[in-house]
Parts: structure tokens; sequence; C-alpha cells
């Protein structure tokens, strides 16, 4: 949704004898969107008629709107700089830019940094479905067991349940999951990729993104270089705080899984899957602030 279109108009800032920097008739929108507030500005920057200068390059067009990182919004003061998307306009070659800048809520104690700049961060969340083999279901008699933290027990012990399986053979059924993409700029001095591919497949052993322990699984690291001396880190961290990341699996033996007439609770008659464990295929706990992840 928008504000409204205000109309295009001269800004000052930069180097005015030689260059133009209006604010364009569509600019200062405001949407909602991946649970984040942003506003947003557009700006054509150009060569005046009156010279034969051009644009050395897209740096210099963004130093002539006036905006800075951590600027407020002239219409909303609660909103700041903290992003700035810029380029070229073809038809025009270097003699004219187009210029977004993205503005977000400010958050008292905190300095709003540039996305190449020690400190920046981000952060993006996706829900997910996904199918997993299935042998048995929470009902009341009996209870299904959920071990504390996602800690398998070992010896194995039977899960409890209702049996849903048919013949042995697991239903496919939905799980809801989430995937969490944190993205952290850090100096060269802190950044240890060793100790990043360790935790990849290791689970939180206290509370994390105020998920429970066990049920924040770190997923596969990935990292570029941004800026002379910073690197940037995306952390991928999966949540699953019904199962933790547990899956289930059935015992079986020289001739297949082992089945019992009437399975386990009041789910249905015929043959079922005798007994039914849980299968922990990340047992490892690490603490998640070893690994200098800011969180939300």
């Amino acid at each position: 949704m928008s504000t409204g279109n205000l109309p295009s108009g001269e800004v000052e800032g930069g180097d005015s004898e030689r260059f133009v920097a209006i604010e364009t008739y569509t600019s200062r929108d405001f949407s909602l969107a991946s649970l984040k507030q942003e506003r947003r500005r557009e700006f054509i920057v150009y060569a005046r008629e009156t010279t034969t200068e051009v644009l050395l390059n897209i740096d210099q067009a963004g130093e002539q709107i006036g905006v800075k990182f951590g600027d407020p919004h002239p219409d909303d003061p609660r909103f700041v700089a903290v992003d700035f998307k810029s380029a070229f306009i073809p038809e025009a070659g270097r003699r004219a830019a187009r210029i977004e800048v993205v503005y977000r809520p400010f958050v008292a104690g905190e300095i709003p940094v540039g996305p190449e700049e020690e400190g920046y961060q981000e952060i993006n969340i996706d829900g997910d479905l996904e199918f997993v083999d299935t042998w048995r279901e929470q009902s009341d008699d009996p209870p299904m067991l959920i071990p504390q933290n996602g800690n398998a027990p070992n010896p194995r012990v039977d899960i409890g349940g209702c049996s849903i399986d048919i013949a042995g053979q697991p239903v496919s059924r939905p799980l809801r999951t989430g995937r969490w993409q944190i993205t952290q700029n850090y100096s060269i001095n802190e950044y240890n990729a060793g100790e990043l591919l360790y935790a990849v497949g290791t689970r939180n052993n206290a509370t994390f993104l105020g998920f429970p322990t066990g049920s924040a699984l770190y997923g596969r690291p990935k990292s570029t270089r941004v800026a002379e001396g910073i690197i940037k880190v995306v952390h991928e961290i999966i949540v699953d705080p019904v199962q933790f990341h547990m899956r289930q699996s059935a015992r079986a033996d020289e001739n297949g899984i082992e089945l019992v007439n009437g399975g386990l609770g009041s789910c249905g008659a015929g043959q079922r899957a005798a007994f039914v464990f849980w299968v922990q295929p990340f047992p490892t706990l690490i603490d998640f602030a070893s690994l200098n992840i800011i969180q939300p």
C-alpha cells in the first residue's frame, strides 16, 4: 500500500551545479512484507543539460540525493535509511541513474549500518511443510513419547501413541517446520570458517530464537566477502518444535518389519508395526552463542 503520490521535485545535496537529483512522483511507498515494515523513496539523478559531465560511477550518483545511512524518513522519523539500491538507467548511459532508499523502523540502542559494514544484520523466515514417514500418531491412550530435548533413548524404547501404519508400511504425514536465515557481517578477525563447518548438523543446547533446547538445527552457512576485511555470513537455522528433528522408525528382523495384530491404541484393527522408536540424526548439542549469532 502507498501513502500517495508526490509531485517530483529537486532535492538538495551533492553537486547541484553539475547534477540534478529529483524525488520521483511515485516515491514514498509503505509496505509490510515478510514481517518487515518498510518505507521506500525513489530518486533520479542526471547531469544538467548545460554541462557535458557524466556520472563517474554509481557512488557519485548516490552522493547527490542528500540521504545517508541512519537518516530519518521525512514523513515518519520512526523509520531510518538502512539500504540503498542504485543502477544506471540504460537508455541514458552514465548521464542518469535511479536510486531507491529503503527505510525500516529505528530500534533504540541500535546504530543503523550499511549492508557492507561490520555489524550489518538481516533476518528472514520461511515456513514449510515437510512430509515424513509416520507409523504412530499422538493419542491419549497410550500417549506418544516425545523425549526431552529430542534426545532419543538408548537403548531404544517403543514410542507409544496410536498405530496408523498399514501392515508395517508408514504413511506420509506433514510436519510444520520453519527456516530462519540470519545474515550478519563480521570483521575478518572474527570470522572462523572451521567453527561454522563444525556447527553444521548440530542442535541448540539452550533456548534460541525463543525455541526450546534441541529444536533448532544449524544448517549450512554461506559466506562471501563484501568489503575490505568484511565477511558476510548467512546462517541457516531450521526449527522443529514438534519432533525436535527426530524421525520414527520401525524395528525389523530378517523377515522385514515386525508385525502384530491390532497394533497399539484404538486407531484401527489389522496388522501394524510391533515396535516403533525414535531416531535422532543430529545428536550433538552445542551453544549457538559461540557462533556469534545476534538473536533478534
